[in-house]
């Protein structure tokens, strides 16, 4: 906020009873020697005793705001400065950049999602049978995949804690 902006609001507060006793003396003090602030002093009274002034017809701003817009014509469609301007190259490769990323997304989260089967078998009369399981793949085989990729891990250079079964059982 730029000091004089301060000095106003200090003025404005204090015309409002607001300002911390401390305050007042300084921008009293402030007043003495700045004719932009004394400026400000007498406008800002004459604002507020013209507002409380019961010889003056009150001001109906409402009816005329109403009346100001009605008379006002209604657009539609304005008139677009954007889309006239044809694009720079920096912005073109930003939004191709951008479609790219959301396509790779889209596509990614479309080959990972796990398939429904192309058959679905519905249990009847209430009874069905849990399905079995099988995992080709042994303990062993995920151990030993888990240690040769180790290696080029980003977390590599971190320790690491080995919980496979093996280990546990030396401990």
């Amino acid at each position: 906020m730029v000091m004089e902006d301060m000095e106003l609001e200090r003025l404005s507060a204090a015309m409002d009873g607001e300002l911390d006793d401390e305050k007042l003396p300084r921008l009293l003090g402030g007043c003495r020697h700045d004719p932009a602030l004394q400026e400000s002093w007498y406008a800002f009274h004459l604002i507020g005793e013209t507002l409380r002034d019961p010889q003056l017809p009150p001001v109906r701003l409402h009816s005329r705001i109403a009346q100001a817009l009605k008379e006002e014509p209604t657009v539609l469609v304005p008139k677009s400065s954007v889309g006239s301007a044809p694009l720079d190259g920096a912005t073109q490769r930003r939004w191709l950049a951008m479609a790219a990323a959301i396509a790779v997304v889209v596509l990614t989260t479309a080959l990972l999602r796990p398939s429904l089967p192309a058959n679905p078998v519905i249990a009847q009369n209430g009874q069905s049978t849990p399905a079995s399981v099988e995992n080709s793949v042994s303990d062993r085989d995920i151990q030993t995949f888990v240690a040769l990729h180790r290696q080029g891990s980003p977390l590599s250079e971190f320790q690491t804690v080995d919980y496979t079964p093996q280990t546990i059982a030396q401990r």
